[in-house]
This record gives structure tokens, C-alpha cells and sequence, in this order.
């Protein structure tokens, strides 16, 4: 996920931090992901998710995903990033593609996976390439249910964190 500080840390409530990881052991390597509740002080409101959307804007561009995670099988995830058109600009289209991605921490994009309630949690690495310009991962749900997906990508040196609610 994004470096630096969180944009949500100054609101009051319960946080759930995670760190994942990989341990070397004289048998192999083993994927480690812990977590740890943290409570920032204040008059805590609760918020709903937001109603599942493929679409999402973040930082003046336009994210969108196409695919359909289930259950019992791995389903791939294509995520593409545009930006919008220059004021002025004469186009048919809202958006411009195009956008040239770079990689953060060696891939074109990283995806983390929280469900509802028990913030069970997913992470993803895409294919080392992009396909049609697309960053794509495959995931398979854990069970059914609500989930959040944060999907990072990094353009002109700066890492962005696009947003969307899930129900499998």
C-alpha cells in the first residue's frame, strides 16, 4: 500500500493496520500477514460503505476494473487508469487513456482486499506486464459478502490509491 501518511488518520474511531511479509526458514519461504487494531480518539460516526461501483475517481483520474471475482475460482481483474480531458479540450470522450503507469515496488500496481466485518484480508500482485494497458490481477474471494478494494498505481512519480466496494 501507499507510503507515507495516512489520509484517514486524523478521524476518530478503529483502525486495522497490517503488515504482510515474507519469512525465510530453513524449510522455505512462508507468506506472513499480521494485524493490530489501533483507536484514534474523538466523536467516532460510523460510515457505510459506499455502494459497489466499478468506477472510481482518485486525484483527478479515472479508475475503472472489469471482471468478476467469485468464490470457488480464481476470475482475473483488469484495472485501467485515465485521465481527464484538458478544459477546453474538444473530445467525444470524458476521459483520455493512455495514462502511462509506472511501477511501485517492482509491479504496475498492488491490490489489497478487506471483507466486511471481520476484515479478513487479500493481496494481490498483478502480471508483470500490462495487458492492453491494463494492470491485471486474479483473485478469488474468500467467501461471500461485502469487501473493500484499494488498488494503488503510480504515475509520474507520485502513488495513488483508487477505492472501490465489492459484493461477491
Amino acid at each position: 500500500m501507499a507510503a507515507g501518511p495516512c489520509p484517514h488518520a486524523a478521524r476518530a474511531g478503529v483502525w486495522r493496520a497490517y503488515a504482510d511479509f515474507t519469512a525465510n526458514a530453513a524449510t522455505g519461504q512462508t507468506a506472513v500477514t499480521l494485524g493490530t487494531d489501533l483507536t484514534a480518539r474523538g466523536d467516532y460516526v460510523p460510515r457505510a460503505l459506499p455502494d459497489a461501483a466499478t468506477q472510481a475517481t482518485v486525484d483527478g483520474f479515472t479508475v475503472s476494473y472489469q471482471g468478476t471475482p467469485q468464490t470457488a475460482a480464481i476470475q482475473p481483474l483488469l484495472f485501467t487508469v485515465a485521465q481527464p480531458a484538458a478544459p477546453g479540450t474538444k473530445t467525444a470522450a470524458p476521459e483520455t487513456p493512455g495514462v502511462e503507469l509506472e511501477r511501485y515496488l517492482g509491479a504496475y500496481g498492488h491490490l489489497v482486499v478487506l471483507r466486511e466485518g471481520d476484515l479478513g484480508y487479500v493481496h494481490v500482485h498483478p502480471e508483470p506486464e500490462l495487458v492492453g494497458g491494463a494492470v491485471k490481477f486474479w483473485l478469488a474471494a474468500p467467501s461471500p459478502g461485502r469487501y473493500r478494494m484499494y488498488f494503488d498505481f503510480q504515475v509520474a512519480g507520485k502513488v495513488h490509491t483508487a477505492e472501490f466496494t465489492l459484493r461477491v
